[in-house]
C-alpha cells in the first residue's frame, strides 16, 4: 500500500505510526522501496521488524545494491568508494552490522596528516601526542572551543535515539530537526563560515582545518550549511571511526538478505497515485513491469520485469 523513496529517511518517522495503526486492520501491507542503498535496506529491515509477515516488501534498485556504499578494485585490492568510514556515535550502523554477522574494524590511530596550502605544508601531523602541541601552536586554544562546540552538537543529535526508543515520530524533516534540538533547523540556513565566525573561530583555523575536513568528506568548502559542517568535523574531532571489515558495501547487501525481501534490479520510471495505493512502473534489461500497491496485495506486472 505504500511507496517509499529510500533517500528520504524522515519518511520512516511519518510512516511507522501510520503502519502501526493500520496493521491491525489490513492482512498484508504491500510496500515498494525505491533505492537499495543503506537507507532503503534499513527501511526494509525496520518495516519487516515492525510488521512481520504482514509486510510484502519489494526493493527496486537500478544499479548495484549498496548505493553510495560501493566497492572499487585497484591493483587487485578492494577499497570502499563513497561512505568509507562510520562514526562511533552511529548506533544504528553498529547494531545492524552486528545483526547480520559482520565485524567492525577500528580506524582509530593515524599514520599522520598534512595541511597543504598549494605551495607548501603549513602543518604536518605524525599521529602522535606531539600533534596536539603543533595544533595549539598554530591555532591557539580556539581548537578547544571548536572541539567543545562539536561535542555538544553530537550530544544533542544523539537525542534522536532516546526519542525513537520512546516511539516519538515527526511529520516533517523540519519537525524532526526542531524536535531533536531547537537550533538544528536554523543551522541548515546558515553557512559554516558564518556560524564559526560568530563563535569566534579564526579565519586561519576555518581556512585550514575546517576546510580540509569538509573538502575531504564532501568535496565542498565553507559555504555548506553549518549543520553539515559540524557533522563533518565530528568525524575527526569527536569519538572514533570504524568500518565494516572487508568493506562497508557489505552492510546493505547483507541486511537485505537477512530481511528476506524481494529485490528487483530495474529503473523505476513512474510512480502515480492509484487509490488506495500507488502504481509503480519500472524497466529492466529484460523488459518493463508495473506493480500496483493497492488492495490486499494486488499486483500487476508486464514484460519480464515481474
Amino acid at each position: 500500500h505504500y511507496f517509499i523513496q529510500s533517500n528520504l529517511s524522515s519518511d520512516m518517522s511519518i510512516l511507522l505510526p501510520l503502519l502501526l495503526f493500520l496493521s491491525s486492520y489490513v492482512s498484508c501491507h504491500k510496500i515498494a522501496i525505491v533505492g537499495g542503498g543503506v537507507g532503503g535496506a534499513s527501511n526494509a529491515h525496520f518495516l519487516k521488524q515492525l510488521l512481520g509477515d504482514k509486510a510484502d516488501i519489494t526493493v527496486f534498485e537500478r544499479d548495484t545494491v549498496g548505493g553510495r556504499l560501493a566497492e572499487i578494485k585497484i591493483g587487485g585490492k578492494s577499497f570502499d568508494s563513497g561512505g568509507s568510514i562510520i562514526h562511533s556515535k552511529n548506533e544504528y550502523a553498529k547494531a545492524l552490522t552486528k545483526l547480520v554477522g559482520l565485524k567492525l574494524e577500528s580506524l582509530t590511530g593515524s599514520n599522520g596528516a598534512g595541511f597543504y596550502d598549494g605551495s607548501q605544508y603549513v602543518l604536518k601531523l605524525a599521529g602522535s601526542f606531539s600533534d596536539k602541541l603543533k595544533i595549539v601552536g598554530r591555532y591557539g586554544f580556539q581548537v578547544k572551543k571548536l572541539l567543545n562546540h562539536v561535542e555538544k552538537m553530537i550530544s544533542d543529535l544523539n537525542r534522536i535515539y532516546c526519542l525513537q526508543s520512546h516511539e516519538v515520530a515527526f511529520k516533517s524533516v523540519a519537525d524532526f530537526m526542531n524536535g531533536t534540538h531547537q537550533d538544528f533547523l536554523a543551522s541548515t540556513h546558515e553557512t559554516i563560515k558564518d556560524h564559526l565566525t560568530k563563535l569566534g573561530v579564526s579565519e586561519l583555523l576555518q581556512n585550514e582545518l575546517v576546510t580540509a575536513s569538509i573538502h575531504s568528506n564532501y568535496n565542498q568548502g565553507l559555504e555548506v550549511p553549518s549543520f553539515v559542517g559540524l557533522v563533518s568535523l565530528a568525524g575527526g574531532m569527536v569519538g572514533s571511526l570504524w568500518r565494516v571489515e572487508g568493506g562497508n558495501f557489505q552492510l546493505p547487501r547483507q541486511l537485505l538478505q537477512h530481511t528476506g525481501v524481494r529485490v528487483v534490479q530495474g529503473r523505476v520510471t513512474r510512480v502515480v497515485r492509484d487509490h488506495p495505493g500507488f502504481q509503480l512502473s519500472y524497466s529492466t534489461t529484460g523488459g518493463e513491469g508495473d506493480t500496483t500497491t493497492g488492495g490486499e496485495g494486488d499486483t500487476t506486472t508486464g514484460g519480464e520485469g515481474d
